[in-house]
């Protein structure tokens, strides 16, 4: 009897453990670059749109790409108690012209 106590402890232990980090989660909602002008000359910078949920954090990584070079920016997201969006941008590179950007998340 103590052993079926002990196995059916540790089954819902385990079952516990993988249902709370399976209800953590993120999503990219929205991504793209652009080019912008803020009074004295124009450049380049990347975005990312950001859902994460309740209680739960991300670190968001954008990286804008343009002849050969890569500016990032890191940005923790956190939720609330009713999760979180939020726009996180890359670093900027003078001029226009981007190539291309990443959305990593760790």
């Amino acid at each position: 009897m103590k052993k079926l106590l002990v196995t059916a402890l540790a089954a819902c232990t385990i079952i516990g453990s993988f249902a709370s980090v399976s209800m953590a989660y993120y999503e990219l909602l929205n991504m793209g670059y652009e080019n912008r002008f803020n009074g004295s000359y124009y450049y380049d910078i990347a975005w990312a749109e950001v859902y994460v949920s309740k209680n739960d954090f991300v670190k968001v990584i954008v990286i804008l790409m343009k002849n050969g070079t890569k500016v990032g920016r890191t940005t923790r997201v956190n939720g609330h108690s009713d999760g979180n969006r939020m726009t996180c941008y890359s670093g900027t590179i003078q001029g226009s012209g981007a190539t291309g950007m990443q959305v990593s998340f760790f």
